[in-house]
């Protein structure tokens, strides 16, 4: 129970971005921009800047944080940096994006537990050969088929060897404590303060 945050900082025209995730999938988002931001990575549009990834528990009690610099592959790359050096877990990760949906695909290596062999996806003995054998199988994804394909057809066309169980899906939804209207006086009234953060535009999705 609890709750994920990813928030990046530049120096470039895309000053701040904030996107948000409860353990329900409820999301919610921000943005800060001086100038308009052309589609590109994340790197060109927020600078030589840093992403902060940080979980915290419910009721704050405790709560992890983890800084990578900006990467060009743009934010998957990202957090692949920040599974491998904040989290010690080799990490895959595929995103994309249109006007109308966003989809992700994550491939991740769990640690091996002591008392018993590790779960993998294929029957080699060497669990790190089945990683890089399942890894390489999902480096044929294109971005089409992230984006078009069920999830069942997507799977079986990367892994159709492989004995995959998919579970029931979670609905995301938008949740926020805030109203646009909230959100945007609080931008106004702070660039009106001269606050550098708010100059420009601020959007909330």
């Amino acid at each position: 129970m609890g709750r994920s945050r990813c928030s990046c900082r530049g120096p470039a025209r895309c000053t701040c971005s904030v996107a948000q995730c409860s353990h329900g999938f409820g999301l919610r988002g921000v943005a800060r921009w001086t100038a308009q931001v052309p589609a590109s990575d994340l790197r060109e549009m927020a600078g030589d800047g840093k992403l902060t990834v940080s979980v915290e528990t419910a009721d704050l009690a405790a709560r992890y944080q983890g800084v990578v610099p900006l990467a060009s592959g743009g934010l998957a790359a990202c957090l692949e940096a920040y599974f491998r050096d904040s989290e010690q877990l080799p990490t895959r990760i595929w995103l994309a994006a249109n006007s109308q949906s966003a989809a992700g695909l994550l491939l991740q290596r769990l640690p091996e537990r002591r008392s018993k062999p590790s779960l993998v996806l294929c029957d080699e003995q060497d669990p790190a050969e089945a990683w890089n054998r399942i890894d390489q199988l999902a480096s044929t994804l294109t971005e089409a088929e992230l984006l078009e394909l069920p999830q069942r057809e997507l799977l079986r066309r990367l892994f159709h060897e492989e004995d995959v169980r998919l579970f029931e899906p979670a609905p995301v939804f938008f949740r926020c404590r805030c109203s646009r209207e909230r959100v945007q006086g609080h931008s106004q009234v702070a660039g009106a303060r001269g606050d550098p953060q708010y100059r420009g535009g601020a959007r909330v999705g």
